[in-house]
């Protein structure tokens, strides 16, 4: 006795074309007029027929979709699902047959109906669904790289069984990834939390404008407005560093462990970590440079020039700015 999935693999693809209505192109200024939608539609499908018989069945799945977009008859439905199946694509399979017959109604033929919902049946032990939330609204939903809509996400998503990579992105967060491992029948509930990105911190430090008497060169206020600057930043993300530390700590204490946040964790820490070790740097470089310049530079009674240093410091860059 032939299995289920060899039965239906018998079946002919349906080789009538979508019923649609026909018209001759016209002549316009010696242009030719594209053919109508549905002349389309009846080509492409012919052409996935073709490619299916070929069994080039990657070419017939785009052709038979394109058939779908410009003239929605329920009969490319089956050629669908046929062609996903010999994809091993049954999430795609799957739609494809249920929407065949939810279409289809009272127009498909009975035997075909008891033939496909048998490999509906089939194809529901192959698949199994994601159910994803995150902490953000509005973030992009990516499944292997393919969007799959914007949270919140309206139903779960029907897979595959086997390793999914998701991921979520929104404006103002960093990426959260993940990879998952989906088993047939089962629903597996994925969070997709993103965490903000630490802002920028400004410190503006301004050089008095009437130094008394004996006034101090402006070059050794922009050194002491760099030196104070660094610190003010390297506290800050010395501060940032100790908080993903213990992000980090608490990735790898959790079981099962997930690959993709540990990684996540250990690069955060180890940026914050390298820019509060050169901000460090530059504040006792600063430091030193601000004394020998003092020492060494001749004092003058002129007034001194204003000056305005801005240091602008986040975990991935740091910029400064001045006037002097």
């Amino acid at each position: 006795m032939k299995t289920i999935a060899r039965a239906l693999l018998s079946l002919p693809l349906l080789a009538l074309v979508p019923t649609v209505a026909t018209g001759e192109a016209r002549a316009d200024d010696d242009k030719k007029v594209a053919a109508p939608p549905s002349e389309e539609a009846s080509q492409r499908f012919r052409s996935g027929v073709s490619f299916y018989k070929d069994r080039d069945f990657a070419a017939a799945m785009v052709e038979f979709r394109r058939a779908y977009e410009l003239v929605p008859n329920f009969t490319v439905l089956f050629n669908l699902g046929q062609t996903a199946r010999e994809l091993k694509d049954y999430a795609v399979a799957l739609e494809a047959f249920e929407q065949y017959l939810d279409e289809g109604g009272a127009k498909v033929p009975a035997a075909r109906h008891k033939d496909v919902a048998a490999a509906i049946e089939e194809l529901r032990r192959k698949v199994g669904t994601l159910k994803i939330t995150s902490n953000v609204e509005g973030a992009e939903v990516l499944l292997d790289d393919v969007s799959a809509g914007v949270t919140p996400l309206a139903a779960p998503i029907v897979v595959n069984v086997g390793r999914h990579k998701l991921s979520a992105t929104s404006t103002g967060y960093t990426p959260a990834i993940r990879a998952v491992d989906v088993a047939g029948t089962t629903e597996t509930p994925v969070a997709l939390d993103l965490e903000k990105i630490a802002p920028v911190v400004t410190t503006v430090i301004e050089a008095p404008t009437e130094p008394q008497k004996l006034g101090t060169p402006t070059l050794v206020w922009v050194m002491l407005g760099i030196t104070a600057g660094s610190g003010v930043a390297a506290g800050v993300t010395g501060g940032l560093a100790v908080s993903a530390r213990g992000g980090l700590k608490s990735a790898l204490a959790t079981f099962p462990g997930d690959p993709a946040a540990i990684t996540a964790a250990q690069g955060k820490t180890r940026t914050l970590a390298i820019t509060t070790d050169v901000l460090g740097g530059i504040t006792l470089a600063g430091a030193a440079t601000t004394v020998v310049l003092y020492l060494l530079a001749p004092k003058t009674a002129a007034k001194a020039e204003k000056a305005t240093v801005r240091l602008d410091v986040s975990p991935a860059a740091l910029g400064l700015h001045g006037v002097f």
